[in-house]
């Protein structure tokens, strides 16, 4: 008769981490997440509307990403890492008789963070394309 083989597997409880915003949002509570291992979380990036984190209704149209970089306890600390406009939102101000102008490029801080910029220009009218390079360049 063959003997019965029992294995048991070491299950680790989950906890749930507070996951703050960064200084610049007074840490304000973003949300909460579970996890086995806190190191688990570092490097994970959260995204939320700025208009939840706020509370001004004015700010819907905006998204902002955080990475937890540390663990305090059972709170993850974040940074900083995007801030944008929704894509939906830039659809909508573009009109049919209006002129969209971007760019590109990347900006260092004093503390040598890089970091791209995109601004978006919006015309009344259609104009011509040497103005719009001008624009382009004065921005």
């Amino acid at each position: 008769m063959a003997e019965k083989k029992t294995t048991r597997k070491l299950v680790k409880k989950k906890r749930w981490y507070k996951v703050l915003a960064s200084p610049e949002f007074r840490n304000a509570e973003i949300g909460e997440t579970p996890a086995i291992d806190p190191e688990n979380l570092i490097g994970r990036v959260f995204r939320i509307n700025l208009m939840n984190l706020t509370r001004d209704m004015k700010k819907q149209n905006l998204n902002v990403s955080f990475r937890v970089t540390e663990i305090k306890g059972s709170d993850a600390i974040t940074v900083l890492v995007n801030y944008e406009m929704a894509p939906v939102n830039i659809k909508r101000l573009v009109k049919k008789a209006k002129d969209k102008i971007e760019d590109s490029f990347v900006g260092e801080s004093k503390d040598k963070v890089k970091f791209r910029i995109k601004p978006l220009i919006l015309t009344r009218t259609h104009t011509q394309r040497a103005i719009q390079t001008g624009l382009r360049k004065v921005a």
